[in-house]
């Protein structure tokens, strides 16, 4: 565990191995080596670390230039190198540690300042009278019990970080992989630099939901899949092919024609032949390019 820092970031593996997919062992080696020193200083690799991370490979030097012309790696204009997912990662991690340790920081300052003693008092504070003390109690109470009772709402954190349950209700919708990460780019960007920015909301886990469900979706068959339910047609030629076997009819050209326009308008033209196929290829991310 890191001291004096983070001492996690977020990583995907169907990310990762999307984007070394192509990658030889020794090349995904010294990928990984470079992206932890990011990851655990929040800063780019410099280039005098090299040798003492990568010496016992001989070639190393040609390694590195692979996965720069391979646009894996970038070089600083000092010579350092980074990884742009990685160092942002990295950062909105630190950040996170460190706005938990400020607040941690606060909370003991106030709980040993409740604990200081009063000094001796000199002058004793005029009487009260009783029917005025107990109104005053139920006044004060009654406050209490209202500012309890009352939700407060919040602005979205700049090191907002989406947690597991965010994860598998976006993947609910079709949103893995890297249209999972620019879903949430896109919301974090939304809600603390574009228009939402500076607008509070009681539950941000309701607010994302609806985001999710505004977007475009992935072009894959949806929620049903997920839900365990029947997973539909996914082609026009499957499901020209289930309704004509039905009726007991052989699936001709003339026949399939006759059902196209049903069928698109029953699915919502959700789903159309090639679709798949496209979804497939853009689902094969290169996370981190």
């Amino acid at each position: 565990m890191s001291q004096g820092r983070h001492s996690y970031v977020d990583f995907y593996p169907s990310d990762w191995l999307g984007g070394t997919a192509r990658m030889t062992r020794t090349h995904k080696s010294v990928f990984f080596d470079i992206c932890l020193y990011i990851w655990d200083k929040a800063e780019s690799c410099p280039q005098n670390e090299l040798p003492l991370m990568l010496g016992d490979l001989d070639n190393w030097q040609d390694i590195v230039d692979d996965l720069i012309a391979a646009k894996k790696l970038k070089k600083t204009r000092n010579g350092n190198l980074i990884n742009d997912r990685a160092l942002a990662t990295a950062r909105r991690s630190l950040n996170l540690w460190k706005s938990r340790v400020e607040a941690g920081k606060r909370g003991a300052q106030k709980t040993n300042k409740n604990k200081e003693l009063p000094g001796p008092a000199t002058d004793k504070p005029p009487a009260i009278p009783p029917q005025n003390q107990n109104q005053n109690q139920n006044q004060n109470q009654s406050k209490k019990d209202s500012v309890i009772g009352k939700p407060k709402s919040s602005k979205l954190s700049l090191d907002w970080s989406p947690t597991d349950e965010y994860k598998s209700y976006a993947a609910e919708y079709g949103f893995v992989g890297k249209q999972y990460f620019d879903l949430n780019e896109g919301f974090h960007e939304y809600w603390t630099n574009g228009n939402g920015r500076g607008k509070t909301k009681l539950d941000w886990f309701r607010t994302y939901q609806t985001w999710v469900r505004n977007q475009s979706p992935p072009r894959v068959h949806k929620r049903s899949r997920s839900l365990g339910g029947d997973e539909g047609p996914t082609s026009f030629a499957q499901a020209a092919s289930d309704v004509l076997n039905q009726m007991g009819e052989r699936p001709d050209k003339s026949n399939a024609e006759g059902l196209r326009g049903d069928w698109q308008q029953g699915t919502g033209g959700d789903v159309i032949e090639g679709d798949l196929t496209a979804s497939a290829e853009g689902n094969s991310t290169e996370g981190f390019n």
